[in-house]
């Protein structure tokens, strides 16, 4: 069986999902009942750190370690060419946060999700000071404001295997688009850092 059109920027659970239901196999949004994800210690005291931590929960398949890494502003923007696939339109052309989780959750709960590998595909990550707006909730019902991030892109690969009824599981090496990841300090605890933006483009 083929993979078809969706064999990049699989490492995010926005594209992932797309991708291994691009396989044919099985429809990652209407899981079966799976295994509870793993939970272990992890890191993100620094942005290096924090791209560690996050691959780890992909491994792991633990929600609760994916959403320590998320900022509650956090969003995924997709290419053009996948709007569709991913129900998003030129004029919201991005997951929140709350999409985000969701897919994710399904995925990782998903029996027929089996092992996965991940490499961002780069020993050193070079990152490069920028500012970024966030939501920040007030008494008055909230503001946007300008904060200090850090940028950086990357190419990641990613190795998935998925389990199909009545077949030997299949192991697909995932290339990405090129994406930047955006990422700042923890609101609640400075000494942390979560990922803001993740914006997908092409080689």
């Amino acid at each position: 069986m083929k993979l078809r059109g969706l064999l990049k920027c699989a490492i995010y659970s926005s594209v992932l999902a797309l991708t291994l239901a691009s396989v044919g196999c099985w429809n990652p949004f209407d899981p079966g009942p799976g295994p509870p994800p793993n939970h272990g210690d992890g890191d993100r005291r620094s942005p290096d750190h924090l791209l560690e931590f996050f691959a780890t929960a992909y491994e792991d398949k633990s929600i609760e370690r994916y959403t320590e890494c998320l900022d509650d502003s956090y969003s995924f923007t997709f290419m053009e060419e996948d709007y569709e696939k991913a129900g998003v339109s030129s004029d919201k052309p991005y997951w929140g946060s709350t999409e985000d989780l969701d897919q994710t959750t399904t995925m990782f709960i998903d029996e027929r999700t089996g092992t996965i590998l991940f490499d961002f595909g780069l020993a050193v990550t070079n990152w490069d000071t920028c500012t970024d707006n966030i939501w920040v909730d007030d008494d008055e019902g909230g503001h946007w404001a300008m904060v200090d991030a850090l940028c950086c892109t990357h190419e990641p690969v990613i190795d998935v295997t998925v389990n199909t009824a009545g077949e030997e599981p299949k192991t697909y090496q995932v290339r990405s688009s090129r994406i930047e990841i955006t990422v700042i300090e923890d609101r609640f605890n400075p000494q942390l850092w979560r990922i803001l933006r993740i914006e997908e483009y092409k080689k």
